[in-house]
């Protein structure tokens, strides 16, 4: 009968054990398949390599790798929402009203979506920034809108006195070169010549360019244009 020799769990050598004893000891689960055996000064083989010995061996568990875990999308509708609401600090709230709705859905489509979705933090800062700049809308249209008109008003007053400024020197051209005086009267359709885009007898407002005679003050510009255009930060210098 053979005699075998064991190597345990702690490293250590043990036996000759009978063919029995081994058995018994595979029943009491003190062995694995993959427990090294000599069987009669032979060569070390696992457990599991004697087929008359390994019956009723469990053979060690292997643990399973854990699934993937499952890639999280973020919400498209929550990105452009944020997107859209920080953009209506720059256009006047204009992009807000579809930012806070894409905000609104998007946050939706999250919360059905099992975890499929993220971004619900986007979402509700959209919602959020979308919130704010539309409630803003009306005050920033307040600080806008006078900018624009003082712009537009600064533009016309420049346009006026520039086409005055023109005119002024047309009249002196004409002056000059047909002998006249201070004190004499002006020909403005003469003095046209010496402009490159004609005379203009009213200004931008549709207010008349008052002409005087030669000399200081022979070209002035209407009060009520004056008035219309005031303190917009324009010298109206001479004119």
């Amino acid at each position: 009968m053979a005699n075998y020799k064991i190597i345990g769990a702690d490293g250590k050598e043990y036996g000759p054990i009978t063919a029995d004893q081994l058995r018994q000891w595979v029943a009491e689960g003190r062995l694995t398949a993959q427990s090294q055996i000599q069987a009669d000064g032979g060569e070390w083989k696992p457990l599991g390599a004697f087929p008359e010995l390994a019956t009723g061996v469990v053979a060690p568990a292997v643990a399973e790798a854990p699934a993937p875990a499952a890639t999280q999308k973020t919400s498209g509708m929550a990105i452009t929402s944020l997107v859209l609401g920080i953009l209506g600090f720059f256009t006047c709230g204009i992009t807000s009203p579809i930012g806070l709705i894409l905000g609104c859905l998007g946050l939706r489509k999250i919360n059905r979506s099992n975890a499929a979705l993220g971004g619900k933090g986007i979402a509700i800062a959209g919602i959020s920034i979308s919130g704010v700049t539309l409630v803003m809308l009306p005050l920033l249209a307040a600080l806008a809108i006078p900018g624009f008109v003082r712009a537009k008003k600064q533009s016309q007053a420049r346009r006026i006195i520039n086409d005055a400024r023109q005119m002024d020197a047309a009249i002196d051209q004409w002056a000059l070169e047909n002998g006249k005086k201070d004190g004499d009267t002006v020909n403005t359709t003469e003095a046209s010549v010496y402009l490159k885009n004609g005379w203009k007898a009213t200004d931008a407002l549709g207010n008349a360019y008052i002409i005087g005679r030669v000399g200081i003050g022979q070209m002035q510009i209407s009060p009520a244009t004056k008035t219309t255009l005031a303190n917009v930060g324009v010298d109206w210098g001479a004119y």
